[in-house]
């Protein structure tokens, strides 16, 4: 079996439409459905975040860890990594740690932005994949 691409969505919700609508774009075994639960890490609550050098820290949120995790496993096999969070300034930020907490190069993954779960929302986000808006996050 080739190996499969990967689309990381935040919530679990959506998860099962989208995998089957992609199944039924590109077969079954084309695409692995994951999710992040939104932000998987932030500053700390403790302290302001920052080294001497103003470089933020971060910690992983509740369950982000283990998410963190399993994304891993199912990255490390996948032919395209597509991170599909919301398309706004929060989503391009949890894009970026997922990407980060992944040790995603720019060229590892491809970012992807629907309004809608439908067949032709999807097929028109994986034709149009970009990378990581850096001056939104």
């Amino acid at each position: 079996m080739s190996a499969q691409n990967l689309v990381i969505v935040e919530s679990k919700n959506k998860v099962s439409k989208v995998q089957t609508y992609l199944d039924q774009l590109y077969g079954k075994s084309s695409f692995i459905v994951s999710y992040s639960s939104g932000h998987i890490r932030d500053l700390p609550t403790d302290s302001f975040g920052l080294t001497e050098n103003y470089t933020p820290t971060y910690v992983f949120s509740d369950g982000g860890a283990r998410r963190v995790a399993e994304l891993k496993k199912l990255a490390v096999n996948a032919q395209n990594v597509y991170l599909a969070t919301d398309d706004d300034r929060e989503g391009e930020a949890i894009a970026w740690h997922i990407k980060e907490c992944l040790g995603l190069d720019d060229t590892d993954f491809e970012r992807i932005t629907f309004n809608e779960i439908t067949e032709n929302a999807l097929k028109s986000s994986i034709a149009a994949s970009r990378g990581l808006l850096y001056d939104k996050i």
